[in-house]
């Protein structure tokens, strides 16, 4: 396979004879393509036909950042680039995909063949444009935007005269080059063989770059047209709006029809007889059949099958995130005003934060805020229970794999929590409880700034804060030697503690603002909350912590009436008797001093004319509920529960 020095030498001069246009042997003909890329390899270039030499390779972390890049492609020419090598390899071909600079992204070998091709620099990473390895066909293909086949002695190096190559370009849906698909032999194929290997790249080119195009254009119309006479479909293909825009056309496409001026927004009725509007109510009235078009532009009749917009999916509309800051945390504990203090202080530096507290307390919300309080806010914040996942997985859950890293992992490969929160903020919930060997991987990511996923042989930097939090004592899970002492010591130096909430000061605050938080997200306006209800949850333990609280107050809401006083009996169990005793039996009075009698009374008049607003309403709109819930200016739904509380029938529709 590597070439003589007298073939080497035959091969220079034949090179440089071509350049100079001297008289060229007549029965060694180059084709103008090829001796255009020998002009450019020696004069634009000047590359040395004689360098041996393997082409050069790029480094593991360049490939990988150019595969990310083109993602969706690899994905989408999986199953073409597998069927043309299952096709292939039996007759020694390898196949391979570059992106736009000539670099391999994607290589499928020979087994039998894989010494000698690593030999010749055929593996991921390596690079053949005409800039590097001068006349081939990727890099004809590249410069000239066109199929080639480039055999033996066309190529430029005297290293690369073994090889037979076939390469055409994946156009993407901008007519910009996206990538090329090249299959290689090094065997003495005849003729014959070539060209025929060269037209199946060239089918197996454009199936990808029409998959690519119906993938862009998946939320548009898609007409494929074929000659009337029986071509084949899936060649030429145009994209249009459901306005008659066209907004797209394959290569193909744009070659058949002559004019197509996409950035024009040119309509569909410009390149044939017939309308977008009479095209959209052909499809659906005959769904599956051909409809019959004659084209503006040569004035052939081609039959046409319409492909119809994929649905967008339904985006459910989420209310934005309340901003929380690390001040809105702490109402009026004084430790708690320390710790929100110097937390904004290092909120900006890359120092790990390490929260300490019993579970419950709200570790996590105070993670968040000192995310929002920091530059980072704009960047993800990525959590993680290390107590949560089985110690199998929390590894390639944190540090992500490479395809093939392990059975059953995607061929793609999978991103871990720490490079997801690159930039941002990876808060790592109960950290005393990450497996032994795991601390050390983090402990680098933490010291070096480097990870290093499953499966991968080079490190990747990574830029990001890491807040931990865990309820465990570390010290003594050092000492019982379940933790790492280089680690606790790097996450000590900015330890915080959260106070349980029976030891907050200001514990009474704090519950009358989350009943206050869970009436508004339960939608209960005027709901209050007991004297007695708030002293004997200020006097109950909370082994759960604010946590607990939140499901407490939660579930008691849900039990009482719109607009009434929140007593102790709708509590659960335990909860609830311990509120009754903290009351001694006496009549609960809401805040402000008011006696519970007037308060009541208060409440059965505006329920009162609530109900009468609503009867009106109904009446005024002959019972039409829609019509009746944008007169109160209320949801059908709150209308609905509305009239089931205060006994409103529509029997009789006055």
């Amino acid at each position: 396979m590597i070439p003589s020095k007298a073939e080497v030498n035959l091969h220079v001069s034949r090179v440089l004879r071509e350049a100079r246009g001297d008289a060229a042997d007549p029965a060694a003909h180059v084709p103008p393509p090829v001796r255009a890329s020998w002009l450019r390899s020696l004069g634009l270039y000047n590359l040395d036909p004689a360098r041996t030499g393997r082409p050069r390779i790029l480094e593991h972390r360049a490939i990988c950042e150019r595969r990310e890049r083109l993602e969706q492609l690899l994905q989408l020419a999986r199953r073409d680039m597998g069927d043309l090598h299952g096709r292939l390899q039996a007759s020694g071909y390898c196949v391979l995909m570059t992106d736009a600079d000539g670099a391999t992204i994607d290589f499928r070998g020979v087994r039998s063949l894989d010494r000698e091709l690593q030999s010749f620099g055929m593996r991921s990473g390596t690079c053949w444009s005409e800039q590097d390895e001068g006349t081939g066909a990727i890099g004809i293909a590249l410069a000239e935007r066109m199929p080639i086949m480039v055999h033996k002695e066309q190529h430029f190096r005297a290293h690369n005269i073994g090889m037979s190559c076939n390469a055409a370009p994946i156009f993407a849906p901008d007519s910009s080059i996206l990538a090329i698909l090249n299959a290689t032999s090094f065997s003495g194929s005849n003729s014959h063989d070539s060209h025929l290997v060269y037209h199946m790249v060239v089918r197996s080119a454009a199936a990808i770059e029409n998959a690519l195009f119906a993938d862009h254009f998946k939320h548009a119309w898609i007409v494929s047209l074929a000659d009337a006479d029986g071509g084949e479909f899936e060649e030429r293909l145009v994209a249009f709006e459901e306005s008659g825009a066209v907004i797209g056309a394959n290569a193909a496409a744009r070659r058949y029809l002559g004019g197509v001026d996409v950035d024009a927004q040119q309509d569909i009725g410009a390149l044939f007889d017939q309308s977008s509007h009479d095209l959209i109510r052909f499809a659906h009235r005959h769904p599956g059949w051909n409809a019959s078009l004659r084209c503006h532009a040569n004035g052939l009749v081609l039959k046409g099958r319409l492909r119809a917009p994929a649905r967008k999916e339904q985006r459910v509309y989420l209310p934005p995130e309340s901003p929380v800051t690390l001040g809105d945390l702490t109402v009026r504990d004084e430790r708690l005003v320390r710790v929100a203090q110097q937390l904004k202080r290092i909120a900006d530096h890359r120092i790990p934060i390490l929260l300490l507290g019993e579970t419950g307390c709200g570790k996590e919300v105070f993670a968040r805020a000192i995310h929002r309080q920091s530059r980072r806010r704009s960047k993800p914040f990525v959590a993680l229970n290390c107590a949560a996942l089985p110690e199998g997985l929390i590894e390639s859950e944190l540090f992500g794999y490479h395809g093939g890293a392990f059975t059953g992992a995607r061929a793609q490969g999978e991103k871990g929590k720490i490079q997801q929160a690159a930039g941002g903020t990876l808060f790592l919930d109960e950290i005393g409880d990450m497996p032994l060997a795991l601390q050390t991987r983090l402990l680098r990511v933490l010291s070096e700034g480097e990870l290093l996923p499953l499966g991968a042989s080079q490190p990747t930097r990574v830029d990001l804060h890491v807040v931990c939090a865990t309820h465990r004592d570390l010290e003594a899970r050092v000492d019982e030697g379940a933790f790492r002492q280089d680690l606790f010591f790097r996450l000590n130096a900015a330890t915080f503690h959260l106070p349980a909430l029976r030891e907050r000061t200001d514990r009474r605050e704090l519950i009358q603002q989350i009943f206050d938080e869970e009436c508004v997200r339960q939608d209960r306006p005027g709901t209050l909350l007991a004297a007695e209800t708030l002293d004997g949850l200020c006097a109950y333990a909370w082994p759960g912590n604010v946590r607990e609280l939140r499901n407490v107050l939660g579930y008691a809401l849900a039990l009482c009436d719109e607009g009434c006083m929140l007593t102790p009996e709708l509590l659960p169990a335990g909860i609830g008797e311990s509120a009754a005793t903290r009351g001694g039996g006496n009549a609960p009075r809401p805040r402000g001093g008011r006696s519970l009698s007037s308060v009541r009374a208060k409440q059965r008049a505006t329920q009162e004319d609530d109900r009468n607003r609503i009867v009106d309403a109904l009446k005024t709109t002959r019972w039409h509920m829609a019509h009746a819930a944008t007169l109160l200016g209320v949801s059908r739904t709150t209308l609905f529960r509305k009239i089931r509380r205060y006994g409103i029938l529509a029997a009789r529709r006055d």
